[in-house]
């Protein structure tokens, strides 16, 4: 990538473009060229001028991203099914424990156990962080550690989990949170689509149920499994964007991006669409989605 900005005119423009992009990198003007940039990253930087490699480097800084337990928890579960550990309609016990800075989607009154089906989907499409606590709890007590999955699907060392929610974790004076790439998020969905075609559905229901309660899939929710960023109650993907779109296609992730308001998001995505299908794999596994399905959109919270 070195190449791309070795002339002195061209390096004078990468500079140039450097101060002008930290002043306003949080325009929506930007966001489409941001996902662009991402797809480029993700083919191996081919054709990135100066300033294309400047804003790629986004999708390799470390971030809050507190929907990455939540994934790699389902893809434990996966790998945990494949393995004859546990099955779909197995129910397990879960914990009536508060989480500390989470009153959203709590268990209904009365419920003790829930299926592993139930705590997958809540997990994905909800973003729950009392399934993903208990569904995790289960899955480290089978042998299956974060981390070491983490490291094995090849997430890069500024991933860091510090536990199974993704919430803040608060250690004496000192507030930890779960930290990784938007190009690992991205590595990560592709390899929950590659490695189990046939759980794939788990992660597009339109719903959430927890033994027959309805449970509420807000605005906020990463709706088929998206991607959450959190740094003092503000996003902070994308140098710390105010309003962060998770797109997807098929329910892999294509990009996170910044956004104004609601329109300049829906525009942003209705032009970066198709972009995925030129830098995923061609032995990616079709999820087979109505090629006339509208991306699905999340705001991180």
């Amino acid at each position: 990538m070195r190449n791309h900005i070795s002339s002195p005119r061209l390096s004078s423009f990468f500079m140039a473009s450097v101060f002008g992009f930290l002043a306003f990198f949080s325009a929506s003007a930007c966001a489409w060229r941001q996902a662009e940039i991402v797809a480029k990253v993700m083919r191996g930087g081919e054709g990135a001028t100066a300033l294309e490699i400047f804003k790629s480097r986004n999708a390799h800084v470390a971030l809050p991203a507190g929907s990455l337990i939540k994934m790699l928890t389902c893809y434990m579960a996966f790998l945990a099914m494949k393995d004859g550990k546990i099955e779909l309609d197995q129910k397990i016990p879960i914990s009536r424990s508060p989480l500390l800075y989470s009153t959203f989607a709590e268990y209904p009154d009365g419920v003790r156990e829930v299926t592993i089906r139930e705590l997958i989907v809540a997990t994905a499409v909800q973003s729950n962080n009392y399934a993903a606590r208990d569904l995790g709890v289960k899955l480290e007590e089978l042998g299956y550690d974060p981390n070491q999955v983490a490291k094995d699907l090849g997430l890069d060392r500024t991933t860091k989990i510090y536990n199974l929610t993704g919430l803040p974790e608060i250690r004496g004076n000192n507030k930890l949170y779960t930290m990784t790439t938007l190009g690992n998020m991205v590595r990560l969905s592709v390899r929950l689509h590659q490695d189990f075609p046939e759980y794939v559905s788990l992660l597009q229901e339109d719903s959430v149920s927890i033994n027959g309660h309805q449970m509420h899939v807000g605005r906020s929710s990463p709706s088929k499994l998206g991607f959450d960023a959190y740094e003092g109650g503000k996003s902070a993907t994308l140098n710390r964007c105010r309003s962060a779109v998770v797109s997807l296609k098929g329910g892999f992730i294509l990009a996170v991006m910044c956004a104004r308001d609601l329109n300049a998001r829906n525009r942003i995505l209705r032009q970066q669409y198709d972009l995925i299908d030129e830098w995923l794999p061609a032995t990616a596994v079709s999820t087979q989605v109505d090629p006339d399905q509208r991306p699905a959109l999340s705001l991180a919270r």
